[in-house]
Protein backbone atom coordinates (compact mmCIF):
# COMPACT_ATOMS: atom_id res chain seq x y z
CA UNK A 1 0.00 0.00 0.00
CA UNK A 2 1.44 3.17 -1.01
CA UNK A 3 1.52 6.22 1.65
CA UNK A 4 0.85 9.71 0.39
CA UNK A 5 3.52 11.54 2.50
CA UNK A 6 2.05 15.16 1.07
CA UNK A 7 -1.38 13.92 1.67
CA UNK A 8 -0.84 12.58 5.20
CA UNK A 9 1.53 15.68 6.03
CA UNK A 10 -1.85 18.15 4.89
CA UNK A 11 -3.98 15.96 7.03
CA UNK A 12 -2.07 16.42 10.07
CA UNK A 13 -0.99 20.00 9.77
CA UNK A 14 -4.95 20.71 8.97
CA UNK A 15 -6.62 18.82 11.51
CA UNK A 16 -4.03 19.00 14.16
CA UNK A 17 -4.23 22.80 13.54
CA UNK A 18 -7.87 23.31 14.05
CA UNK A 19 -7.56 20.94 17.32
CA UNK A 20 -4.67 22.72 18.59
CA UNK A 21 -6.53 26.40 18.12
CA UNK A 22 -9.96 24.88 19.22
CA UNK A 23 -8.67 23.64 22.49
CA UNK A 24 -6.54 26.67 22.80
CA UNK A 25 -9.98 28.86 22.85
CA UNK A 26 -10.69 27.13 25.96
CA UNK A 27 -8.00 26.58 27.63
CA UNK A 28 -5.98 29.55 27.02
CA UNK A 29 -2.38 27.81 26.60
CA UNK A 30 -0.86 29.95 23.46
CA UNK A 31 -1.13 33.26 23.57
CA UNK A 32 -3.24 35.30 20.94
CA UNK A 33 -2.33 38.34 19.04
CA UNK A 34 -4.98 41.25 19.53
CA UNK A 35 -6.18 42.09 16.29
CA UNK A 36 -5.04 44.58 14.41
CA UNK A 37 -7.71 47.89 14.52
CA UNK A 38 -10.54 48.65 16.84
CA UNK A 39 -13.22 47.40 14.53
CA UNK A 40 -11.62 44.06 14.08
CA UNK A 41 -11.36 43.97 18.02
CA UNK A 42 -15.00 45.19 18.58
CA UNK A 43 -16.00 42.20 16.57
CA UNK A 44 -14.05 39.47 18.03
CA UNK A 45 -15.52 41.01 21.57
CA UNK A 46 -18.67 40.23 20.39
CA UNK A 47 -18.16 36.70 19.03
CA UNK A 48 -16.67 36.21 22.48
CA UNK A 49 -19.13 37.74 24.37
CA UNK A 50 -22.10 35.84 23.27
CA UNK A 51 -20.41 32.59 23.24
CA UNK A 52 -20.38 32.48 19.38
CA UNK A 53 -16.79 31.82 19.49
CA UNK A 54 -17.31 29.23 21.40
CA UNK A 55 -19.50 27.22 19.62
CA UNK A 56 -17.44 27.84 16.64
CA UNK A 57 -14.52 26.15 18.38
CA UNK A 58 -16.46 23.30 18.93
CA UNK A 59 -16.64 22.83 15.68
CA UNK A 60 -12.70 23.17 15.06
CA UNK A 61 -12.01 20.77 17.64
CA UNK A 62 -15.05 18.20 16.10
CA UNK A 63 -13.44 18.96 12.65
CA UNK A 64 -10.07 18.26 13.52
CA UNK A 65 -10.52 15.56 15.55
CA UNK A 66 -12.48 14.08 12.26
CA UNK A 67 -9.18 14.93 9.77
CA UNK A 68 -7.12 13.37 12.33
CA UNK A 69 -9.27 10.17 12.35
CA UNK A 70 -8.88 9.11 8.59
CA UNK A 71 -12.33 7.83 8.04
CA UNK A 72 -14.37 10.80 9.02
CA UNK A 73 -12.16 13.05 7.24
CA UNK A 74 -14.68 14.35 4.77
CA UNK A 75 -17.41 15.04 7.66
CA UNK A 76 -14.29 17.06 9.26
CA UNK A 77 -13.82 18.73 6.00
CA UNK A 78 -17.30 19.65 5.80
CA UNK A 79 -17.53 20.83 9.50
CA UNK A 80 -14.19 23.15 9.12
CA UNK A 81 -15.44 24.57 5.55
CA UNK A 82 -17.82 27.35 6.96
CA UNK A 83 -14.84 28.15 10.20
CA UNK A 84 -12.35 28.86 7.14
CA UNK A 85 -14.70 31.15 5.12
CA UNK A 86 -15.84 32.41 8.02
CA UNK A 87 -11.97 33.32 9.61
CA UNK A 88 -10.76 34.21 5.66
CA UNK A 89 -14.06 37.09 5.57
CA UNK A 90 -13.37 38.25 8.74
CA UNK A 91 -9.72 38.79 8.18
CA UNK A 92 -10.30 40.01 4.42
CA UNK A 93 -12.60 42.66 5.85
CA UNK A 94 -10.98 43.44 9.15
CA UNK A 95 -7.64 42.39 9.87
CA UNK A 96 -6.26 42.10 6.37
CA UNK A 97 -2.65 41.85 7.94
CA UNK A 98 -3.22 38.59 10.12
CA UNK A 99 -4.67 37.23 6.42
CA UNK A 100 -1.96 34.42 5.71
CA UNK A 101 -2.50 31.96 8.40
CA UNK A 102 -5.73 31.62 7.36
CA UNK A 103 -4.86 31.28 3.84
CA UNK A 104 -2.13 28.32 4.45
CA UNK A 105 -5.07 26.61 6.31
CA UNK A 106 -7.77 27.38 3.33
CA UNK A 107 -5.12 25.92 0.95
CA UNK A 108 -4.56 22.82 2.93
CA UNK A 109 -8.40 22.28 3.21
CA UNK A 110 -8.57 22.68 -0.74
CA UNK A 111 -6.24 19.72 -1.25
CA UNK A 112 -7.31 17.25 1.24
CA UNK A 113 -10.66 18.21 0.07
CA UNK A 114 -9.58 17.34 -3.64
CA UNK A 115 -7.90 14.32 -2.41
CA UNK A 116 -11.37 13.12 -0.92
CA UNK A 117 -12.97 14.23 -4.57
CA UNK A 118 -14.78 11.27 -4.49
CA UNK A 119 -16.32 11.14 -1.93
CA UNK A 120 -17.88 14.79 -2.78
CA UNK A 121 -18.67 14.52 -6.56
CA UNK A 122 -22.29 13.03 -5.52
CA UNK A 123 -23.00 16.64 -4.90
CA UNK A 124 -21.86 18.05 -7.98
CA UNK A 125 -23.68 14.93 -9.92
CA UNK A 126 -27.06 16.04 -11.74
CA UNK A 127 -28.74 12.94 -12.31
CA UNK A 128 -31.88 13.49 -14.65
CA UNK A 129 -33.84 10.35 -13.24
CA UNK A 130 -34.42 11.93 -10.03
CA UNK A 131 -35.20 15.35 -11.64
CA UNK A 132 -38.70 16.14 -10.01
CA UNK A 133 -39.15 19.42 -12.48
CA UNK A 134 -40.94 18.55 -15.40
CA UNK A 135 -42.32 21.37 -18.08
CA UNK A 136 -44.67 19.16 -19.30
CA UNK A 137 -46.87 18.15 -16.06
CA UNK A 138 -46.08 21.20 -14.22
CA UNK A 139 -48.91 23.36 -16.34
CA UNK A 140 -51.68 24.16 -14.28
CA UNK A 141 -55.18 22.79 -15.65
CA UNK A 142 -56.75 25.82 -14.85
CA UNK A 143 -54.32 27.90 -17.27
CA UNK A 144 -56.37 29.57 -20.01
CA UNK A 145 -54.56 29.20 -23.82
Amino acid sequence: MKIDLVFSAAKLLLGGGFLLFGLNGFFHFIPVPPPSNERAKMFADLLVSTKIMSVIQVFEILGGAMILSGRLAPLGLLLIGPVIIGIFVFHLLLDVKNIAGILVFGLLASYVTYKHRSVFSPFFTIRHDQCTFNPETSRSESVGP
